[in-house]
């Protein structure tokens, strides 16, 4: 605690608080103190006053004012997100505002990037007061995330620079502690692109064309046309060449402005998909000649989101 603000703890149960009478420590108690079965506030206590305060089955790191406070009813935005990132890069790092959590990186050979918005609406609980800034090791990030369930309620949280706090509820109760890390990087500008194709689809029929055109290429060959979008591949192997058109059931959107030609790493394409196909039941790819392509896929219906974006191949 700070700015003359001590706090005593006997036994877990009882809080012995003072307050200092200095002005720049008015108001800067705000016992945060959460429990299980709902927030209340602590008795006010006035400057100079002390008194003991009783907490009932609060957990007492609560008790700090929090950098950060997250809550999702579910555990799988986090582990689409979780294993979308770590389809780039081995370190991730978030920039928490009081508006929205968001994550931006590209892989080291500068051929993708992922682009994460989640915004505080997206969460069932978000508390951000000021900018933070935290990096983890996304390996570890991943193996914690993947100890939840299905149904788990998952907090995120900080009271301190060098840790987050990763609590996942329902019935049975784990707390872990994760140790953040020093990072240099900086946040990947995020490309500006006007794009003449914009397509939507269901996950399943996208994997599906990626699926086909892996059988005999490693890239990808897209071109849209006002009726419909082909996808096509060639190697010594063979060729594969799927046309969906625009009236048909796969097709959910499809907006041209005018003939679209690129192609994309399959590889690449395959493994973001397959991390967010659990999360998002469609997808919408965007792109144009010989420019990026940017895919998105909504993580929820309260507009949390991950964009994609990926390099064309550019033939010799």
């Amino acid at each position: 605690m700070q700015l003359g603000q001590k706090v005593f703890i006997s036994f877990g149960i009882f809080i012995l608080i003072y307050r200092s009478t200095s002005p720049t420590s008015e108001g800067c108690l705000k016992a945060l103190i959460r429990s299980s079965g709902g927030a209340q506030k602590p008795p006010s206590v006035s400057p100079t006053e002390l008194k003991f305060i009783y907490l009932p089955d609060w957990d007492l790191d609560w008790i700090l004012p929090d950098l950060l406070f997250t809550k999702t009813s579910t555990a799988v935005e986090w582990k689409a997100v979780a294993s979308a990132i770590k389809t780039l890069v081995e370190e991730a790092t978030f920039e928490a505002t009081n508006e929205s959590l968001i994550f931006r990186a590209m892989d080291p050979s500068h051929i993708a990037l992922v682009d994460l918005n989640w915004p505080n609406t997206a969460f069932e609980k978000y508390e951000c007061d000021k900018p933070f800034k935290f990096s983890i090791r996304v390996e570890d990030f991943v193996k914690l995330i993947g100890r939840t369930d299905a149904k788990d309620s998952v907090e995120l949280s900080s009271t301190e620079e060098d840790a987050l706090l990763l609590r996942l509820m329902n019935g049975y109760k784990r707390e872990f502690r994760i140790h953040l890390i020093e990072s240099t990087s900086g946040t990947a500008p995020l490309p500006k692109l006007e794009l003449d194709a914009r397509i939507s689809m269901s996950k399943s029929v996208f994997e599906k064309v990626l699926a086909d055109i892996s059988v005999v290429a490693d890239q990808v060959a897209m071109s849209a046309l006002k009726e419909n979008v082909s996808f096509g591949g060639k190697s010594d192997v063979g060729a594969a060449t799927i046309t969906l058109d625009k009236n048909g059931a796969d097709i959910l959107e499809l907006d041209a402005k005018q003939e679209a030609k690129s192609s994309y790493n399959i590889d690449y394409l395959m493994s973001i998909s397959k991390a967010l196909g659990s999360v998002a039941e469609t997808v919408t790819l965007e792109f144009s000649s010989k420019k990026p392509l940017r895919l998105e896929w909504k993580l929820n219906e309260q507009g949390a989101t991950v964009r994609y974006f990926l390099a064309p191949r550019i033939s010799e």
